[in-house]
């Protein structure tokens, strides 16, 4: 994550990677980390179990609450612990796509990576 911080601020600014520092606190919060940490030792399950249950735990957080924007973060949520859970399954890192000219992108979501 904070490698993937540092180039976009290289390649793009620091106000542009500001998305990635606020990533990096949710992986520093204690509950959340608590929270999985307890789920391999008390429940015996793997990392990537664990970790999916405890994201999965904040991510109802921001659904349930009142606020639209907040509620919308859950997608920052889901994308974030996505990318944990392809690091703890070894997965290769995502390709980039070159892009010769400028183009329209159109998804329903999109992550910062």
């Amino acid at each position: 994550m904070r490698a993937q911080r540092n180039l976009v601020a290289r390649s793009l600014g620091e106000l542009n990677a500001a998305i990635f520092d606020a990533h990096l606190l949710i992986l520093q919060d204690p509950d959340l980390l608590d929270h999985a940490r307890k789920l391999i030792f008390d429940s015996k399950i793997n990392e990537a179990a664990a970790w999916d249950q405890a994201i999965g735990t904040v991510k109802k957080a921001y659904l349930d609450l009142d606020d639209p924007y907040l509620r919308q973060r859950a997608i920052d949520i889901t994308g974030l612990g996505d990318q944990v859970l392809d690091v703890l399954s070894g997965k290769p890192e995502v390709e980039t796509m070159p892009l010769e000219k400028p183009v329209i992108l159109f998804a329903s979501d999109l992550t910062p990576i």
